[in-house]
């Protein structure tokens, strides 16, 4: 259980480290791009959100009642993940692509981005070496 709970803090940390990446990272944009920036992806984050809650209601039920072993379901858990993560990522280095925002801010968001996955893919090796 110390492995889940220092892989959990690794997540967190990583979380954060991504999100302090991506903060720093607005100085290289102007105004105009800042404020692009927040229109581009005001409304991506509310479905995501939806889909998230949704599948993590169904994974709880199926833990909750047992329907299928819970190595198969943390496995399905880190596909669901993984996969969310790289489609937002490749819409979202598109949408900066198509619309002209310097390659330095790609950059640092490609970095803050495999951050984040690195915190992800360590809390759930933890949580299926664990179960």
């Amino acid at each position: 259980m110390e492995l889940y709970f220092i892989s959990l803090i690794l997540m967190l940390v990583c979380n954060w480290y991504s999100k302090t990446i991506l903060q720093k990272a607005l100085v290289l944009l102007d105004d105009s791009k800042k404020a692009m920036l927040m229109t581009l992806f005001q409304n991506e984050n509310k479905y995501k959100g939806l889909f998230a809650i949704l599948f993590l209601v169904v994974y709880l039920f199926a833990v909750q009642f047992k329907l299928l072993p819970i190595q198969f379901l943390m496995f399905l858990l880190f596909i669901v993940i993984v996969t969310l993560i790289g489609f937002t990522y490749i819409k979202k280095v598109k949408k900066l692509r198509e619309n002209n925002f310097p390659n330095d801010y790609v950059k640092q968001f490609n970095i803050a981005t495999i951050v984040q996955i690195l915190g992800i893919l360590s809390l759930v090796i933890s949580t299926i070496f664990i179960f």
